[in-house]
């Protein structure tokens, strides 16, 4: 599908007709369209806040597209389109009860390169702003409903779970529908906060060797075949964690602070109600020195031994029982992470295996 084609459908997802004839304009990145954005101006604002940059330039572009927008003058820097029929779905089942309306929905597109296409669409609705969550292709249903699923059986009462309005799919697109947060990326300089919506995240239960957890079985087949694995695996097999909730991609970008300082976790596609406590932050620190800073893998390893040990970090890390044993338990949590297919570990886990 082309871009012009998943914004199209992702619009025809909330309730096609209305997408044929919305005009929209495009924000591009790489010569690929990164967002979509309506003409309606509190709207076209809302959209642009879907997208969180990290890096410095990526962060004075969206402050110029924002500027831009707020005077009315984005016509003469971003390309206007208007959407025909072609790539559009029948109705959706839940289009009319959404009652999306006309001109305020803004789309930011998905990594193309990912093996399951993915749009994060913005509108006014009834009762204010949502934000869907749509995918394309069985994978894509399979995907939205696993994930609504894992946040449905999250423990009740934790910080940071988000709500889900309702899902819905016609037959290869899955939608999931939230809540509008009006917030910002969560600074990653402010371990507090992050730290403490992970300590609300420990549940009431005893510590677990680690070998009996699910995450055992991806740790073990990725260290079973290194030059050390047997000696890492013989270490944690028998180390006893305190279980917790683990979101899986826990990182800056995929938690935002609202104005009055309310957090909430997106992107629970690899979460789980249970897992080993501990490995969010691993991979919090590794994402954010790796895409933010810019740090090799060597400098990534080095100052995760050393971060971890120091506060709050040490403070959170002695709750998870993991006490002498960080340069392991790091191994694990990267290995875990190699294993998922998430990007960048394998760097990590071959200077960890080389020590």
């Amino acid at each position: 599908m082309t871009d012009q084609e998943i914004i199209a459908r992702s619009l025809g997802a909330l309730g096609a007709p209305r997408a044929a004839g919305e005009e929209l304009y495009l924000v591009k990145k790489g010569g690929r369209v990164l967002l979509a954005l309506p003409r309606d101006k509190e709207a076209a604002l809302m959209a642009l806040r879907l997208y969180q940059p990290q890096r410095f330039i990526a962060k004075v572009f969206v402050q110029a597209i924002t500027l831009a927008v707020r005077l009315g003058i984005q016509s003469f820097f971003l390309k206007r389109v208007v959407l025909g029929d072609e790539g559009q779905e029948p109705e959706s089942e839940a289009g009319e009860d959404l009652q999306v309306r006309r001109g305020s929905a803004g789309v930011l597109l998905g990594n193309p390169d990912h093996l399951v296409r993915r749009a994060i669409v913005s509108f006014r609705a009834q009762n204010g702003f949502e934000v869907a969550k749509i995918a394309f292709g069985k994978e894509g249903v399979t995907l939205i409903e696993g994930e609504a699923q894992t946040i449905a059986q999250l423990p009740k009462g934790r910080s940071g779970i988000p709500e889900v309005l309702g899902t819905h799919h016609r037959e290869e697109i899955g939608v999931m529908r939230m809540p509008y947060l009006n917030g910002g990326m969560l600074k990653a300089n402010d371990p507090e906060i992050y730290v403490n919506l992970l300590s609300d995240w420990f549940l009431d239960e005893a510590r677990c060797p680690l070998g009996s957890f699910a995450e055992w079985e991806k740790i073990e087949s990725v260290l079973s075949v290194l030059p050390q694995g047997e000696d890492h695996l013989a270490r944690l097999k028998d180390l006893s964690i305190k279980p917790s909730i683990r979101h899986g991609d826990f990182a800056p970008w995929n938690l935002i602070k609202d104005q009055t300082g309310k957090v909430l976790a997106l992107d629970w596609e690899w979460g789980v109600a249970r897992g080993v406590s501990g490995f969010d932050v691993v991979h919090f620190l590794a994402q954010e020195m790796r895409l933010v800073q810019g740090l090799s893998a060597n400098e990534i390893v080095r100052s995760l031994k050393m971060t971890l040990k120091t506060e709050p970090y040490a403070r959170y890390l002695k709750v998870a029982a993991w006490g002498d044993f960080h340069d392991e338990l790091i191994t694990a949590a990267v290995a875990f992470s190699f294993a998922s297919g998430l990007e960048g570990f394998k760097e990590l886990l071959e200077v960890i295996d080389a020590v």
